[in-house]
Parts: structure tokens; C-alpha cells; sequence
């Protein structure tokens, strides 16, 4: 691949992801006016008003308040499968995804984002699938979770980067790999004394249940609860 066309990829995650953001932000935005919308109705109408058009006016806005409803949960699943889209760890990788669901009219793109991303994927691209079943990510993030009870906090980041590259949208290795167990962090465990050791793997335990529990069995679950008390 061309630095050029790595150049067009990468501006096309940029301004995938900004997309994003806004999409987020406008939802919320709908999501506080039907609030707002709800909080509002008129408090003034007498008995007999409500008698005669409470009931129709009722099912007007619940009628109203669900299509809006909608519309914004649909939005929300086209932006989470963008982002699954993209979380591949490849950029060429993700390209193709993209293109795929262009295709399938899962998602928009606009005429100059498709047409850069066709000129690396080709117009029929397959999606790319992880290399290995989900089966096996799941037992290395087991793993890793194995590490984090005794304390091995370095080889539980590595278990975690290898569960990521072969499933990246699995759970939350994602988050666990790049913003809890941070190469800064193992070196500080590295560094420390045993009781600063354990004190750091409360604290990246804790993160984890707070955070970055998603998926996770109940009895990992309550492994980590245990070992944070």
C-alpha cells in the first residue's frame, strides 16, 4: 500500500470517527428535546378537556414520542456498527468493512469517502472476519483475567493485546489493553513493592468493574469483587 492511499485511509477514520462524535452529540440533543418535550405538556387544560381529548391527545404524543424514540435508537446501531467497523486493527481491514456495508446500506458514505475507499477495496470487498473464532479469544481473555488474580500484570497485558488482535470487538479487551493496562502502568508495577504491587492491582480491578465489566462471567465477576476488598 502506498503512503498515499495510508494517508487517504487514515483521513477516512478521522472523519469517520468525527462523524461519529457528532452523531452521538445529536442524538443526545433529540434525546433531551423529547425529555423537554414530556416535562412541557400544558398543565392547564380544565376536567372536561381532558375528558373529551386527553385520551386522543395521549396517544398522539406517546404515537409521536415512540417514532422519535426510534429514530433515535436507529441511529445509535449505525454508529456502534460503524465503530465495530472500524475497530479491526488494520486500516485496510476496516476499508473493506466499510465498503461492505455501503453496499448493504447499512451504513452512509459520502460519494468521495466511497469512492477512496473503493480505489484500495475494489466494489465488492468481503467483510474480513478475526482470524481465529471467538472460542479462542475468549480463552486467551480468560487468561489474561488469571494473570490479573495473581498479580501478573504484565503477562495479563500481553494476553490481552493477543485476545484484541485476533477479536478486537470481544468484551472490552480493547479498553482493558489500551487504557488500564498501559505500558506506564506495568512499568510502575514493575517498579514497585509488593504492597504497592497489590495496591495497583486493586486499583486496575476496580477500574475494570467499574468500567470494563461487560460480557464477563459472573464468577470472573466475582473473583475480581473478592480480590478488590
Amino acid at each position: 500500500m502506498t503512503a498515499e492511499k495510508q494517508e487517504d485511509i487514515d483521513r477516512l477514520r478521522l472523519e469517520l470517527e468525527q462523524r461519529r462524535i457528532e452523531q452521538d452529540k445529536e442524538l443526545r440533543l433529540k434525546e433531551l428535546d423529547l425529555q423537554k418535550a414530556q416535562a412541557l405538556k400544558p398543565q392547564w387544560a380544565t376536567p372536561v378537556l381532558v375528558a373529551l381529548f386527553g385520551g386522543g391527545i395521549g396517544l398522539l404524543g406517546n404515537f409521536y414520542s415512540n417514532q422519535q424514540s426510534i429514530k433515535v435508537e436507529q441511529e445509535k446501531q449505525k454508529g456502534m456498527i460503524v465503530i465495530e467497523a472500524i475497530k479491526t486493527g488494520d486500516p485496510t481491514t476496516a476499508a473493506k468493512n466499510l465498503v461492505f456495508l455501503s453496499n448493504a446500506k447499512l451504513i452512509e458514505l459520502s460519494k468521495a469517502q466511497r469512492d477512496s475507499l473503493v480505489e484500495i477495496t475494489g466494489s465488492n470487498p468481503l467483510p474480513v472476519l478475526p482470524q481465529v473464532g471467538t472460542g479462542s479469544a475468549m480463552d486467551v481473555e480468560a487468561a489474561a483475567f488469571n494473570a490479573i488474580f495473581e498479580g501478573r500484570l504484565q503477562e495479563a497485558r500481553a494476553l490481552f493485546g493477543k485476545a484484541y488482535t485476533a477479536y478486537p470487538t470481544l468484551h472490552n479487551v480493547d479498553e482493558i489493553f489500551h487504557k488500564v493496562l498501559t505500558q506506564d502502568l506495568i512499568r510502575k508495577h514493575e517498579a514497585a513493592s509488593e504492597a504497592q504491587k497489590a495496591e495497583i492491582q486493586k486499583q486496575v480491578i476496580t477500574t475494570i468493574l467499574k468500567d470494563y465489566s461487560w460480557g464477563l462471567p459472573d464468577a470472573t465477576k466475582e473473583k475480581l469483587k473478592s480480590i478488590s476488598q
